[in-house]
Formats: C-alpha cells, structure tokens, sequence
C-alpha cells in the first residue's frame, strides 16, 4: 500500500491531477478522453503517523475473539454480485452431481437392464478420439411396440468391427418408456467412466476458482473482524474511484500502529454514508491479523459489525 506524504487538501489533489483549482473550488480532473470536475472533497492527510488519542475503553469493549459477526448493511449491488456469484456456483455444483450420479446409473443399467436387441443404422470412424473410443455408433431398437434411436461411443477390443446393420445386444432401463439404453459393444463401462471423467474437470476447476475468488474477496475481512486484534488508528484521507467501473467507489484509507510499533497504511471500500460521514484526522478502530499485518480492516467503515460490542 502507498503511503501518503504529509501535504494540504489542495496540493494533493493539484498533484495528482496536475491541475489548478478553480475559483468555485473544484478542480478538473481528466479521466480518459474527457473532462470531468471533482466536487469531492479533497483528500487529506495528517502530518504524522501517530494515532490520535482516545479513551482507552474503546478497545476494551472488544470482545476476545473468536467473535461473533454480522452483515452491517446489505446493498442492491451486494446482492445482485451475491445472487450472480451463488447461481453459478450452484449451477456448477449441479453439473458435478450430475456427471457423479450418471455412473453409478449407467452400471446398473449395463448390469440390470432390459436386454433387448438393436440394429446398427450408422458407423462413424472417430479419426480424433479424445477418450479412446473407436467408433460412434447410431442404432435402433423397439421397446413396448415403439421405435428408438440412439447414438453411442464404442471401444472394441483387437480386431473388432461393427458394421452397419449389424444386430447387436443392448440394455434398455425400462423406465421413461425405454427412452435410455446402452448398446453392449465393447467395453462400455470403462469408456463411459473415462468421458464422465473428463467432462467432470470443468465444472470442479471452475467451482473451485469462484469459491477461491469468494473466500479471497470475503473472506479475509470476515475473518479480520472476527479474528483480528483491535488499535486505534486515524482517517488519513479519502477519495472517489471510477477506475474500471461506471459506479463511483468510495474509499477511505487509514493509518495505524501495530502493538510492535509498525506503521502501516490500508485503504477500504465503504458506502456512501460511511464516505460522507468520514473526517479526515479523527480517529478510526483498526482490527488487523497479527501474523499479516497487512490484512486490516476499519472497523466502523467495514460491512461487519461485532455482535456482543457494547
């Protein structure tokens, strides 16, 4: 994280924007080909890193951890990125219990279903296999009086063939009308496992990474605030970002000593009433992990407040 070096209101903004102030008071800023005009306070920074002082019952009230939490403010943006975040983790989720529970059925469908006899209508030569299969096969058969079709991988031991209209043995699940069935051509259940297996690994590394970006996101400042050890710290300025995004995101950084006496500096993503009501200079509690440092939170300008905090 940047530290900020001591300077006026106005000179830090002048010196990042390269711009002179106004007479109303606001300064342009350019951001890409246009011109936009800064009405947000400008941001400040106190001279030192000393924290100011306060009474000494404001970090005692701090529970010991592990501390019991809860969600401060919910947002509609907070629920749009959870709703979207938990629909496709949980469609991902589906698809894994899917490819998972299609084995077993497939076993006892090869093992226990009804054997009926079917007529290969269409060879094709898999020339690109990517699960060894040599051929796919389309074939017909009759259930109950009605005609299906089906089509189908095969792997064929040595010198094997399959032909066209060739009659071969297969396994119909008597349910659903006869609707699934499985021709005994080759080994069918090693093959049918090895594709399962390889259409499985989508869905279980995508998961995998969203629910890393979901626990890296959240939480770190979930863990912080329930975990971390409570000091005193000071706002040391604030400002608005639109790097990347339509929406204004308002943050605020911070500056707190450690209880080894390091002085560290963060910034954090607050709402728009915590961004109002913020004075630059006053003071700020700081929850941060002992063994990294780095990882804080402002406590009263996180998403998660302490239960049982008088």
């Amino acid at each position: 994280m940047v530290e900020y070096a001591a300077s006026s209101p106005g000179n830090t903004l002048r010196a990042q924007s390269g711009a002179r102030p106004r007479q109303d008071g606001s300064i342009p800023v350019k951001d890409g080909s246009a011109t936009k005009t800064s009405t947000s306070p400008s941001p400040a920074v106190v001279p030192s890193a000393d924290v100011p002082n306060v009474e000494k019952n404001v970090l005692a009230n701090f529970p010991p951890p592990p501390r019991k939490i809860r969600r401060r403010w919910f947002t509609l943006g907070h629920a749009v990125r959870h709703f979207v975040i938990v629909a496709v983790q949980g469609l991902f989720v589906l698809m894994e219990i899917a490819f998972i529970l299609v084995i077993p059925i497939h076993m006892l469908l090869t093992s226990y279903g009804t054997q009926v006899v079917a007529t290969v209508d269409q060879v094709g030569v898999n020339e690109h296999s990517t699960n060894g299969s040599d051929y796919q096969i389309t074939y017909h058969y009759f259930f109950q009086g009605q005609l299906h079709s089906y089509q189908q991988e095969v792997a064929l031991h040595g010198d094997s063939i399959v032909q066209t209209g060739q009659q071969v043995p297969a396994r119909v699940m008597p349910f659903w009308g006869g609707t699934f069935s499985v021709a005994m051509v080759g080994d069918v259940n090693r093959l049918f496992i090895k594709t399962t297996a390889k259409e499985l690994w989508f869905p279980l590394i995508a998961n995998t990474i969203i629910l890393w970006i979901w626990l890296g996101f959240l939480g770190d400042t979930r863990r912080v605030v329930r975990e971390g050890t409570p000091v005193m710290g000071a706002r040391i300025s604030k400002r608005i970002s639109t790097a990347g995004s339509k929406l204004p995101t308002y943050l605020i950084t911070f500056r707190f000593k450690t209880s080894q006496g390091v002085v560290l500096t963060n910034e954090i993503n607050a709402s728009l009433a915590a961004y109002k009501a913020a004075q630059v200079g006053t003071a700020v509690t700081v929850l941060y992990d002992p063994a990294r440092p780095k990882q804080s939170v402002a406590y009263e300008l996180c998403n998660y407040e302490v239960v049982d905090l008088p």
